[in-house]
């Protein structure tokens, strides 16, 4: 993981919270994820049988019925457009005052 990749995800995920997107957030895939988001066996292997999630995979979020996604590249779960233009108020905010 780069520290470009890892900054992406920050802001993503910044992005999610202030939008109440708290659902398409990302994370890293560990153990402490799936502790964190109470997520039981059937929800993995479920998404494991559907070619949806690979324990392999670096990074993971949840799909509408809690069930596990991964992928090697967070922006497989991202809206560059939306992130790119929500970052773009931000600044614009910033230099408005």
């Amino acid at each position: 993981m780069t520290d470009e990749t890892q900054l992406l995800v920050i802001k993503w995920n910044l992005y999610c919270e202030a939008t109440n997107c708290h659902d398409d957030m990302i994370y890293w895939n560990s153990e402490e994820f799936f502790a964190d988001h109470n997520l039981q066996i059937r929800h993995v292997s479920a998404a494991v049988k559907n070619n949806r999630y690979n324990f392999d995979h670096d990074w993971v979020t949840l799909d509408g019925y809690a069930n596990p996604m991964s992928s090697d590249d967070p922006i497989d779960f991202m809206d560059h457009d939306l992130l790119e233009e929500w970052d773009d108020a931000q600044f614009s905010d910033d230099y408005d005052d």
